[in-house]
């Protein structure tokens, strides 16, 4: 029962997931949110040199979209654990990539909203993990 339990959390977390990430894998909707994003720092008085969004950067986002859209229903289709064990170190890094962009690139600390699903989500996996 406890395996079943633990495979349910991991699944609501990647539904989650899979929510967060979907507008990244649509063009014109990535678009209009990193520009809210954009707004959301200039509303904060963070001062962030912001950038124009060209068409690669776009493109690469939408890509980036599109595989983390599948990672997110890859795990949410599971039956297993192991995709949410990975998870959990996949979401440690993607915190520290961010908190470092924010820190050495001057990318907007808005995003650091992320690092927070990040380690909450990760927090998550790895609690319903060691109940198994």
């Amino acid at each position: 029962m406890a395996r079943a339990a633990t495979v349910a959390t991991l699944r609501r977390v990647a539904l989650f997931d899979l929510v967060v990430t979907l507008p990244f894998a649509l063009p014109i909707v990535a678009q209009r949110l990193l520009y809210a994003l954009f707004d959301l720092d200039e509303m904060l008085g963070l001062g962030t040199p912001l950038f124009r969004l060209d068409s690669l950067h776009l493109l690469f986002i939408n890509l980036m979209g599109v595989l983390a859209v599948l990672w997110n229903l890859a795990r949410f289709r599971s039956r297993g654990t192991e995709l949410g064990q990975m998870d959990v170190w996949g979401r440690g890094v993607v915190a520290l990539w961010i908190v470092g962009y924010v820190l050495l690139s001057r990318v907007t600390p808005v995003l650091l909203v992320f690092v927070v699903t990040e380690l909450g989500g990760a927090w998550i996996e790895r609690k319903a993990l060691r109940r198994r």
